[in-house]
């Protein structure tokens, strides 16, 4: 269960660290360090939720990893959008 529910996020996490990639590039290390953390802080309320409510096993951990990503990546990839847009 841990294996399938990781590898359907993969995508999410490959838009993330491209736009995490292409702030730093430009110099700009503040933004990904805050979606870093907003990520990190939703995993472990997660992992909070899944292991110790939910009781689901080792599935309580990809899904917690999922959900930090997923609430993360469109925060960056709205930045990468024009206002208004």
């Amino acid at each position: 269960a841990y294996f399938r529910i990781s590898v359907l996020s993969y995508p999410i996490y490959a838009l993330n660290y491209a736009c995490n990639a292409t702030y730093r590039s430009q110099g700009n290390t503040k933004k990904p360090m805050f979606g870093s953390v907003v990520t990190l802080l939703v995993s472990l309320a997660s992992k909070y939720f899944f292991v110790s409510v939910m009781d689901l096993g080792t599935a309580s951990y990809s899904l917690a990893n999922c959900a930090g990503i997923t609430v993360s990546t469109p925060q960056g990839l709205s930045r990468h959008l024009p206002p208004g847009g």
